[in-house]
């Protein structure tokens, strides 16, 4: 018979070492948010987690700690409530004692700059006595080791230690097979499993393309945790899941039965952005800081192509013949690359507009934004641009994609979705404030949709104007991009370093 596993509610998992507690039942405080399972090791004071361990929780900041995390004797997390103004003649806090000493300080507390939450991810390990400063941000797989002072934030799977912490070695050596093959595949497991915990009442599988993602009304969802950083994704018609990692210059796949993904890395400080895929698999993508375009054919190998310095290149998209345009941010042009490989670049008239998104329309033109310009364009075969001013006050589209029936957009400034139909009308769909609508697809009903990336939020515009749309689980989450795999659910990628899919 197999022995059952502690329940994430149980204070004292191991109630013969009343010295361990699981944090999520203890903690009360709403301003600390731990996730199931971690557990902090006291001999002495296992239960007073929240008052000796957390100093100085005063303002809005939160401590966020992620599941699976093992914390030690003596680590303690400074709040922000700890930080002295240190613009003015002196430290001393004057305002905290009252008085005439409050009533002439107290606008300089508004001086304090703060670095926000402290947020611990998944599997990591914090040593004896450790001590984590304010607006750390600690990522996955991380171990802290014994009496480090952390400083700054530390890589997913990274050792650090000393006063202040830095990085001694990472927990393994690459990303290819090997590396999934042992430490971070088995870390990556155990955050899978951490997320089928939390969802096990609302996910179901669905045969031969892996896991579902979620209906509006139950919630359900699926969560695929990669590397942090995660902005781009794409699909190829196999039902292939492509998708780049920003921050950490990396593009990653994961096949069309699911599992671990796969990786290719490029030049450090490359951030690769945006990512489309060809009918023939290949996978085309922006190197928005390394001013190139990166290739990985359906056999896995990556190529690259120069461009011009400070090119910037973002938007990426792949037409009806195969051939590839991008958006140069930073020369304002569009470029093309045949299916030949011959590079063609075509002006923008307009400077400065910051040219991002770019989407192929069935007719065969592409479609971009100038995000800088408060202006949409498009491009003919030919290679002819126009460029359309948008009368919306406050306008920068980002996003932008062509259905069969019109062209979406995201006003990432405007809180809003706007639609050009094919006689050139307008017609734009207000959101929540602070939405701050990112990336967007077109359905096949005439709707799109979209990623909320100050709302954390998936939203979808119907084709009568019908907004709705799903909250994502975790907050600042900071959805990009979007993409409807083949078999129609819809997927969002999240810098935080997950992909999560819902049922269209």
């Amino acid at each position: 018979m197999t022995s059952a596993i502690p329940a994430p509610d149980q204070l004292h998992p191991m109630p013969e070492f009343p010295r361990v507690v699981f944090l999520k039942p203890l903690v009360t405080d709403p301003r600390i948010e731990v996730g199931a399972y971690t557990y902090y090791d006291d001999p002495d004071a296992a239960t007073e987690f929240e008052t000796k361990n957390v100093l100085y929780a005063y303002g809005p900041e939160k401590l966020v700690i992620g599941r699976y995390c093992a914390i030690a004797t003596g680590a303690r997390f400074i709040m922000a409530g700890a930080n002295h103004l240190m613009t003015g003649v002196s430290t001393f806090p004057f305002t905290i004692f009252g008085g005439v000493w409050a009533e002439r300080t107290a606008d300089l507390l508004q001086g304090i700059e703060t670095r926000g939450d402290t947020v611990i991810g998944n599997d990591v390990w914090i040593g004896y006595n450790a001590l984590v400063m304010p607006g750390v941000r600690i990522g996955d797989g991380a171990i802290i080791a014994s009496g480090a002072v952390v400083t700054g934030d530390v890589e997913p799977y990274t050792i650090v230690g000393g006063n202040p912490a830095k990085p001694i070695k990472r927990r393994y050596s690459g990303h290819g097979p090997a590396a999934r093959r042992g430490m971070v595949g088995l870390a990556r497991r155990v955050r899978d499993r951490a997320r089928a915990d939390h969802h096990v009442r609302h996910a179901r599988r669905h045969r031969g393309r892996g896991p579902r993602p979620a209906r509006e009304e139950d919630c359900l969802m699926r969560i695929v945790e990669v590397a942090k950083g995660a902005y781009g994704v794409a699909f190829a018609a196999d039902g292939t899941t492509w998708f780049t990692v920003a921050e950490g210059d990396r593009v990653g796949r994961i096949g069309p039965g699911g599992g671990e993904p796969v990786y290719w890395e490029v030049a450090d400080g490359s951030q690769p952005t945006v990512i489309a895929v060809g009918a023939d698999g290949t996978a085309w993508f922006t190197e928005f800081k390394g001013d190139r375009i990166g290739r990985i054919s359906a056999d896995g190998l990556l190529s690259e192509i120069e461009l011009a310095e400070g090119a910037n290149p973002y938007g990426i998209a792949v037409d009806r013949a195969g051939a590839v345009w991008f958006t140069e941010s930073g020369t304002d042009h569009i470029g093309r690359i045949g299916p030949d490989g011959e590079l063609e670049r075509f002006a923008i008239p307009h400077e400065r507009g910051f040219a991002s998104a770019i989407a192929a329309a069935p007719g065969g033109e592409l479609w971009f934004t100038l995000n800088a310009a408060a202006s949409v364009g498009h491009v003919d075969d030919d290679g002819a641009v126009t460029v359309m001013p948008l009368a919306l006050q406050g306008a920068a589209p980002v996003g932008i994609a062509a259905g069969v029936d019109g062209v979406w957009f995201a006003d990432i400034m405007g809180d809003r979705v706007g639609r050009i139909d094919a006689d050139g009308t307008i017609t734009a769909v207000a959101l929540r404030e602070g939405a701050k609508p990112h990336a967007v697809v077109a359905d096949g009903s005439g709707g799109c949709w979209f990623t909320e990336w100050g709302g954390n939020r998936i939203g979808h515009v119907n084709a009568a104007g019908e907004v709705s749309g799903h909250d994502l689980p975790v907050e600042g989450s900071e959805p990009h991009g979007i993409a409807i795999a083949p078999d129609g659910t819809v997927w969002a990628a999240l810098e935080i370093g997950q992909l999560v899919g819902f049922e269209s």
